[in-house]
């Protein structure tokens, strides 16, 4: 049996993806994993991922929204032969800017995680309301409840990794090693990784499809799931 394995993004919790995957089960394999158990670069049994690729003997689609999506994005490159293709929701090779790349600053990272110290709560709560588009506001209070409420049970330790794997983290020079397919989404009104990021990726790797969503932005897990659905679908018949 095919597997897909899904990745969340920073804050969110691996059954964040179960109205997406019961569309695929119980024909294909499907796992969600923790983006926490995903981070590691340099030893293989620390990463979740990592270890399932290595012992995983039919080729698998992975499936990556936001900071999971770059955990996707590092499998292929490290295990060319195990990862058949990829689809990138919302998603970046680098999540900081600098003088040749649209990102955020750093400060605003560092920000996030001296507030998580003192206010974890606000802080989710500001992260759902930057990822909102106006075109989604009709879900705010959906995706608060959702989000927030389940966000709030991680612990700090791992929220704060993220942030330093966002800080820290560039796979620009990895994208020229990664020839599966991959099918991009971006919502054009993201305001947490810019639609440039996007763009930027299918400049640089070698075989993509991009899918702008109008009016949309950073949450397309919760707003555009049909789309994810329909791409992930896509990809299957391409591989």
């Amino acid at each position: 049996m095919d597997k897909i394995i899904f990745i969340s993004g920073w804050g969110s919790v691996p059954s964040i993806w179960n109205p997406v995957m019961s569309n695929f089960m119980p024909n294909y394999g499907c796992n969600s994993l923790p983006w926490w158990d995903c981070l590691r670069r340099d030893k293989l049994n620390d990463n979740l991922l990592f270890k399932l690729l290595a012992e995983q003997e039919k080729p698998t689609i992975l499936v990556g929204w936001s900071l999971g999506g770059m955990v996707t994005l590092s499998a292929a490159a490290n295990f060319p032969k195990k990862v058949d293709g990829i689809v990138l929701i919302s998603s970046s090779a680098r999540m900081v800017q600098d003088k040749r790349y649209t990102g955020v600053s750093n400060r605003v990272l560092k920000a996030m995680k001296l507030r998580l110290k003192t206010d974890k709560q606000g802080l989710l709560n500001d992260f759902v309301v930057m990822g909102t588009s106006s075109y989604d506001l009709d879900r705010l209070a959906y995706m608060r409840k959702f989000f927030v409420d389940k966000a709030l049970e991680i612990e700090n330790d791992k929220l704060f990794k993220g942030l330093s794997y966002l800080q820290n983290y560039d796979l620009r020079d990895k994208l020229k090693d990664i020839r599966i397919p991959v099918n991009i989404i971006h919502g054009e009104c993201d305001k947490i990784i810019d639609l440039d990021n996007a763009r930027y990726l299918c400049d640089n790797l070698s075989n993509t499809n991009l899918n702008i969503i109008r009016g949309s932005g950073h949450f397309l897990i919760h707003s555009n799931p049909e789309i994810i659905i329909d791409s992930v679908k896509d990809l299957l018949e391409k591989v």
